[in-house]
């Protein structure tokens, strides 16, 4: 694959980190929703085990979220330092 002038990279790092936040974010959000869940369903007992286990979720979720938000800036910044076209995303 021959790069005229990073474009081709550029292309090919957006679509990963594209893929990439997708992804996290999808996971984060899931995670969050079936936690959420069984602790409406739990009964008094599993609701004490249950908030053990919530906050490193909610805190992974959130160090999730914003590393691919991150990455995405980064992305955006090696694009405009290249001179492609800002892109909407």
């Amino acid at each position: 694959m021959i790069l005229h002038s990073g474009s081709a990279f550029v292309f090919l790092l957006s679509r990963i980190f594209s893929i990439v936040q997708f992804v996290g974010t999808g996971i984060s959000i899931i995670a969050v929703i079936r936690l959420g869940i069984t602790y409406l369903l739990a009964s008094v007992e599993e609701k004490a085990d249950i908030k053990k286990k919530a906050w490193p979720i909610v805190i992974g979720s959130v160090f999730i979220v914003a590393t691919v938000n991150i990455m995405a800036r980064i992305q955006k910044l090696v694009a405009e330092s290249l001179g492609q076209p800002k892109s909407d995303g």
